[in-house]
């Protein structure tokens, strides 16, 4: 069981590594074009990429984690009650 949740999560950083390299390459394509002096090639360049642009947010995926990470990172829960408790004793002028 710990082994499918480890592949799913692999998966989706595979998925997510995947999503984040074409971002990155169409906002440096966009930040390229904004630096073009010649105006037709400008207007040209920029309905291209203004396009992908459109049909990547269109087409693209709200990323939502198969697994629930509540159960895979419990061992990893922090208590900050004293802090907490030593941060509401505190005695300040407001």
């Amino acid at each position: 069981s710990q082994v499918m949740k480890l592949r799913k999560l692999a998966q989706q950083v595979a998925n997510c590594r995947q999503c984040l390299e074409r971002s990155t390459v169409l906002i440096n394509q966009a930040e390229h074009i904004l630096k073009e002096n010649d105006h037709a090639r400008f207007l040209q360049t920029a309905r291209n990429v203004a396009e992908r642009v459109a049909m990547a947010t269109a087409s693209s995926q709200v990323l939502i984690p198969d697994i629930n990470f509540n159960d895979a990172f419990e061992n990893f829960a922090l208590d900050f009650s004293r802090e907490k408790k030593l941060l509401e004793g505190l005695d300040y002028l407001t």
